[in-house]
């Protein structure tokens, strides 16, 4: 099989798992969103964030440093079953006191009990499926992409199934959410152990080696201040949200940035799906720059393609997604649209340098990056409210996208100006359909509909004639499957 299939068998698996977990969760949120107060649902998103991001402390960069060493060892059994108990047995001990000092630092900042329980049930709902991430990660180091997407998608289900069921039965409140939420995650992690264990011949129980263990800690700092920065970063504006303007602002803003959180799924698929190969081939540095190229055009045109949708047709999607309350926060649904476009080099970029091994880059650019947006946030809030927490969070990813391309470049792997021509063309190919539905169509959603589906189709066959241009050695290798060496 030709570099280019397996690689795209890879990232069609884990598109599968990206698009099933994304959009089923964000089916629990259009259902949530449409069913509760605006408060409700403020509280509900408080709780996500904020539980997610304590356990990212007990995650600590681990999952990035295991599928990175797992990779590169997984021909040598007992190197990997020490790789893998090392890591299990770290983030079990972390569990506990994370969850203590994070409910005493939530007490302490003066949050309500309603809002101290919501995070104290999604913390445990992180924990739980942070820990099936975890495994997953194991099959991606072993390019066994189908069990991620199989369990992604039972465990996404089985919590859309318990939302309807409450929601059916008219108990849909944050604490019953919370527990259908916990129930999917210990379940999805408890069937990806058995599989582990089956398939790969890993075990769970792994004795404990102190020494070996403060040594995965210490190698896992840079992927932690990453991931812990990361979703600190991603956060900042609801915390700062709950704290200067109440849970109804945190829920405008939430309803807006949910959607292109969810739409990131497609690059991180492709990422992910190309880490473990990227990451033993790291030393061949045309081969990264060739792949670095590739990913930048076709990520890029997807990017612009949603996008176009967010950026001029918000109020088409409030209406998809949301219910008419929300029609407020249209510019706050722009700024993520644009938002979107710059996420979506950032996640390619980083991931490029993390397979060179320069992580600290990127660690780097996490706290920059966080510290620009709680100063903008703090700032900004004060003089647009919502808008000003969009903004800012807009601001810092712009300033994340520049830092990386200098960075990139100084390792010598530029970003082609022809790629952001391209790039430029498929997003006004894409725009100009969406915005003659919406001045033909102002009020009607089946004609704004065919508007939005226009632009997609647009950029869509631009995108094919692009590819038929330049890439067509690599579309013959997808398609035949002739062995060629790489893209």
């Amino acid at each position: 099989m030709s570099h280019a299939r397996r690689h795209a068998k890879s990232a069609a698996a884990l598109t599968i798992s990206q698009a099933g977990t994304r959009l089923l969760s964000l089916l629990t949120l259009i259902i949530v969103q449409k069913n509760v107060s605006v408060a409700e649902n403020g509280l509900f998103q408080l709780g996500l964030r904020v539980g997610f991001l304590l356990a990212l402390f007990t995650e600590f960069g681990l999952r990035g440093y295991l599928v990175r060493e797992l990779a590169r060892h997984r021909e040598d059994r007992i190197k990997s079953q020490e790789i893998f108990g090392n890591v299990f047995n770290v983030r079990l001990v972390l569990v506990c006191p994370v969850f203590v000092i994070g409910g005493l630092l939530c007490a302490l900042a003066g949050y309500s009990r309603p809002a101290l329980v919501a995070i104290g049930l999604f913390y445990f709902f992180a924990v739980g499926d942070s820990v099936a991430m975890l495994f997953k990660f194991v099959f991606r180091a072993y390019e066994r992409m189908e069990f991620d997407a199989i369990f992604s998608v039972i465990g996404r289900t089985l919590i859309v199934s318990g939302v309807v069921v409450l929601w059916l039965m008219r108990r849909l409140t944050v604490p019953s959410i919370g527990g259908v939420h916990i129930f999917a995650s210990l379940t999805e992690a408890a069937l990806l152990a058995l599989c582990i264990t089956h398939f790969l011949g890993l075990r769970l129980v792994h004795p404990i080696h102190w020494r070996g263990m403060t040594s995965v800690l210490h190698r896992s700092i840079p992927f932690a201040v990453i991931n812990i920065i990361g979703t600190m970063y991603m956060s900042t504006g609801t915390i700062i949200l709950s704290k200067m303007l109440g849970e109804e602002s945190v829920g405008y803003y939430n309803a807006a940035s949910r959607l292109p959180e969810a739409l990131q799924f497609f690059p991180t698929a492709v990422m992910n799906a190309l880490i473990p190969f990227l990451a033993r081939r790291h030393n061949d540095r045309a081969l990264v720059e060739r792949y670095y190229h590739f990913l930048t055009r076709y990520l890029g045109f997807l990017a612009v393609t949603c996008g176009a949708v967010l950026t001029l047709a918000p109020q088409w999607v409030i209406t998809l997604v949301a219910k008419q309350d929300y029609l407020t926060a249209v510019p706050v649904f722009r700024c993520f649209g644009v938002w979107l476009i710059l996420v979506y080099y950032q996640i390619l970029a980083a991931n490029i340098l993390i397979c060179l091994d320069a992580e600290k880059i990127v660690m780097a650019r996490a706290v920059v990056a966080l510290v620009l947006n709680v100063v903008l946030n703090m700032w900004w809030i004060r003089l647009g409210g919502v808008n000003g927490a969009a903004a800012a969070l807009l601001a810092t990813e712009a300033v994340s996208c520049i830092l990386y391309l200098s960075a990139l470049s100084r390792r010598g792997i530029p970003t082609p100006v022809s790629a952001f021509f391209r790039i430029g063309v498929v997003a006004f190919s894409a725009g100009i359909p969406i915005v003659v539905g919406l001045k033909l169509f102002p009020t009607a959603f089946w004609g704004q509909t065919l508007g939005v589906t226009g632009g997609i189709i647009c950029a869509a066959i631009l995108t094919v004639l692009f590819a038929l241009k330049d890439d067509r050695p690599v579309l013959r290798s997808l398609l035949k499957g002739s062995e060629k060496p790489e893209l």
